[in-house]
């Protein structure tokens, strides 16, 4: 049973920021690792004049900790920008810094210029960052109470379409809307489970333990919407987005009516099979395995499975066989990771993916870190350098990210009408996927991999062009507005929820391939919380 006073904790609705500093001095805002890799990013206005003549850091009361060189780097065409880079990844001591610069004018004189403030500590972002990244899902929960934020909500869940009743009350909000999709509940389940296993010993125990409760919590309502019997999933209980207001106040709210919210489509879920099997082998609850077993059966007849289909199917081969001991699962986990080497171009790359990028990497590291001596995990580890090859390619603009396409730096769309959400699980699936990968290659191309990985994390967490720390409660520049109906709860008028890591930047435009982000509004495509963001990067931390 989830342990449902655990994450009450309230958070300040009030924007964190210091509009004055930090627009052109881009730095992740959360902090680094004391060893870790430490980069920042310049940005001037084009025909400025101005010009930057070094940098330093400076601990929070001012001291001069450290000095070095920029280095002038090539900005995207039509961002009217001039770009230099910064690294001072040798600079290993711990406290609260920042980055200051002496800008150089036309007239000859200087002015400085600093960046918001960070924390160097050993295992930052974990530190920091790993629970309340797993809090946000806590206060989407629904058929609970969550107080300061609503009642019990949506009891009543749901009406099937042959217009029967069936008990589907739970699981997670998705996103700034009320709707459940499994979508990406089985990947948050299995993302909160692998983050648990990892955290054992690296953070306090009674913090870890909040990632297996929400886990188990996801998994509830997973398991009531399953059918047994075939191993297939309800896919959504779904209201629609017109309702704006408290979650409580959209349904009756009372099960004993037997009616309640659409649920619809039926869906193949290994990733729900993948999620359950894990917690098996944390908590031995025959419930879950009996249900990845079920989940899996079904997925073997998927006609045409897609590139992420298999991923998600080796992922699930391989944690039932960890759960398990069985051979069948390993020969399974054999055949998934030969079927998704077949999906590899002759790039290296797997094909491009808003919200799973990194996936079919993280996938196959998986697989060859835990049968390293497999003869296919040869084959495995070839793959990823060559896939680390190609992603490197499509991460060399100024900011390191995960373009979408060779002359496309976000996701392109048709009008304004389309669906264009900003990539942050895009960038944060590949995070997963390199530091895997890194692991499972090791040596130089490691060091390569790791550092594709933290650019994307950086990009998230305020080195980006509009300096905004895409993560809730940590750094200093939140959105102001979030896209999100909680909006409408008394002291929310922010839409803020604890935690949460918006879509983030999106295209100006079809035809134009420039930043915009809402940085005053609740633009929906921008600011919106989403599961998948958050599940990413805690996949991602907990390699960290």
């Amino acid at each position: 049973m989830c342990n449902g006073n655990r994450f009450q904790e309230d958070a300040e609705d009030s924007p964190r920021r210091a509009p004055t500093e930090g627009n052109s001095v881009l730095v992740n805002q959360v902090g680094f690792n004391t060893s870790g890799i430490k980069r920042f990013v310049v940005q001037l206005p084009q025909g400025s004049g101005l010009w930057p003549t070094g940098f330093r850091i400076r601990s929070s009361g001012g001291r001069v900790a450290h000095s070095g060189r920029l280095f002038m780097a090539e900005g995207p065409p039509g961002w009217n920008s001039v770009y230099w880079r910064g690294d001072f990844s040798s600079f290993e001591q711990s406290g609260r810094f920042f980055v200051e610069l002496a800008l150089a004018t036309r007239s000859g004189r200087t002015r400085a210029i600093r960046s918001y403030k960070f924390g160097i500590h050993r295992d930052m972002l974990r530190q920091q960052t790993l629970i309340p990244a797993a809090k946000f899902f806590y206060y989407q929960r629904c058929g609970f109470s969550v107080p300061g934020y609503h009642k019990k909500c949506h009891l009543d869940d749901g009406t099937l379409p042959d217009g029967t009743y069936l008990d589907v009350a739970g699981g997670w909000h998705d996103g700034g809307d009320y709707n459940k999709y499994n979508g990406y509940t089985p990947l948050a389940v299995y993302a909160l489970a692998h983050s648990y296993q990892k955290s054992i010993g690296k953070i306090d125990e009674r913090e870890s333990k909040r990632l297996i409760d929400e886990s188990r919590w996801g998994a509830r309502w997973l398991l009531k919407m399953l059918n047994h019997e075939t191993g297939i999933f309800w896919g959504d209980v779904f209201s629609g987005y017109e309702y704006w207001g408290p979650p409580e106040d959209e349904t009756p709210n009372d099960p004993e009516q037997r009616s309640g919210r659409p649920v619809r489509d039926q869906r193949r879920l290994p990733m729900a099979a993948a999620g359950l099997a894990k917690l098996f082998a944390i908590t031995n609850k025959p419930r879950y395995i009996d249900g990845a077993v079920a989940a899996w059966k079904a997925t073997l007849d998927e006609e045409s499975p897609s590139t992420i289909f298999l991923a998600e199917r080796l992922l699930a081969a391989c944690e039932l066989y960890r759960a398990t001991d069985k051979a069948e699962y390993l020969e399974a986990a054999r055949e998934q990771a030969q079927l998704l080497l077949g999906k590899q171009n002759k790039r290296g790359g797997f094909g491009a993916s808003i919200c799973d990028q990194g996936l079919p990497a993280a996938a196959l590291a998986t697989f060859a870190l835990a049968h390293p001596m497999e003869e296919i995990s040869n084959a495995v580890r070839e793959a990823l350098e060559a896939n680390l090859e190609a992603v490197g390619k499509m991460c060399k603009n100024i900011f390191g990210i995960m373009q979408w396409a060779e002359k496309d730096i976000f996701f392109p769309y048709e009008n304004e009408d389309s669906w264009y959400v900003g990539q942050n699980s895009q960038y944060l699936s590949v995070a997963w996927g390199m530091l895997l990968a890194a692991k499972a290659i090791g040596g130089e191309l490691a060091v390569r991999a790791e550092g594709i990985a933290i650019d994307q994390i950086d990009w998230v967490l305020g080195r980006n062009p509009y300096a905004v720390c895409m993560f809730e409660g940590r750094g200093s520049f939140n959105p102001p507005v979030y896209h999100h109906r909680y909006d409408s709860v008394t002291k929310r008028r922010r839409g803020a929820v604890p935690g949460a890591i918006c879509n983030g930047i999106v295209r100006k435009s079809p035809k134009e391939d420039i930043p915009r982000f809402d940085a005053i509004g609740s633009d929906n495509h921008t600011n919106e919380p989403w599961l998948p963001h958050n599940s990413y990067f805690v996949l991602a931390i907990s390699e960290g």
